[in-house]
């Protein structure tokens, strides 16, 4: 990416094809929920949820620079490997201060060394689309209510473009945003990318044990739920016992339980962020 790329922002790279297809696309007729509203969902997701997330990047990079290195690799790649882990660390550790601090988005760059077939030489590019699109779309919106309160339509169209940051861009968005980043940084490491590198794998493999008695009663569950189905050959006896109380409540029960699935591990700042971390009911 060239610097007058960079300062240009994501609608200097993203696809202009790709950015005119989303503006075309029905927006909501509400506006997006940002992280600069105090005390929103938005908010608190990108200045202390997902750092927390980024917190346990750290620890996996950490973990994996102890872990016992690969005999395949010569002893220069052992060296280059610590540096790579430490360089996606150092990149994480920037995220982490620029989310709070509402600094800007840097466009997203596919690496040079991705092969052609990589997933990311699609995902990166629609990324930057993405962006420049919702950006392109708020601040038309910005510059019509302006312009509604303005007696001359030269400064609502002089209106100052909505900044790629943080928190000005639907958190939804950012958050995907974050992970592209992540996966674009730590392919950009060739050992890393070599070697498939997932700095949640640890975690997602304790949840799943952890998660495999969940598993087996909702299995069990929705069994004896087709089990009563079966018996239940009329129609209105049907949704009587699917909408009663008594089912009501072992639904309530299945979902319960099923949180235990989909929120495998907490992620509280201060509160430990390894795989050990109990699940949450």
């Amino acid at each position: 990416m060239t610097q007058q790329q960079q300062q240009g922002g994501f609608a200097a790279v993203a696809p202009t094809d790709l950015v005119s297809q989303l503006l075309q696309l029905t927006y909501p007729p509400v506006p997006p929920l940002i992280g600069r509203e105090p005390g929103s969902f938005a908010q608190e997701t990108i200045t202390t949820r997902l750092p927390a997330i980024l917190d346990t990047v750290l620890a996996d990079l950490e973990v994996e620079g102890l872990a016992t290195p690969d005999s395949s690799l010569t002893e220069q790649q052992q060296q280059d490997r610590q540096q790579q882990l430490q360089a996606v660390a150092g990149t994480v550790q920037q995220i982490q201060q620029d989310m709070p601090a509402d600094n800007l988005l840097l466009p997203l760059q596919v690496p040079d060394n991705l092969p052609a077939t990589h997933p990311l030489q699609g995902i990166i590019p629609a990324t930057n689309a993405a962006v420049a699109a919702w950006q392109q779309h708020m601040t038309e919106q910005q510059q019509q209510q302006q312009g509604a309160g303005s007696s001359s339509s030269s400064e609502a169209s002089a209106a100052a473009a909505v900044p790629c940051s943080w928190l000005q861009l639907p958190w939804l968005l950012v958050e995907c945003c974050l992970y592209v980043r992540l996966a674009s940084t730590i392919a950009q490491q060739p050992l890393l990318l070599a070697a498939g590198y997932d700095p949640f794998f640890r975690q997602k493999s304790a949840a799943l044990t952890k998660s495999m008695a969940a598993a087996a009663d909702i299995a069990a569950a929705l069994q004896n739920m087709l089990k009563q189905q079966q018996q239940h050959a009329d129609r209105q006896q049907l949704v009587s016992y699917l909408f009663g109380d008594d089912n009501k409540q072992r639904l309530y029960q299945l979902f319960q339980v099923g949180s235990l699935l989909v929120v495998p591990f907490k992620l509280v700042p201060g509160e430990g962020h390894d795989c050990t971390t109990e699940p949450p009911i």
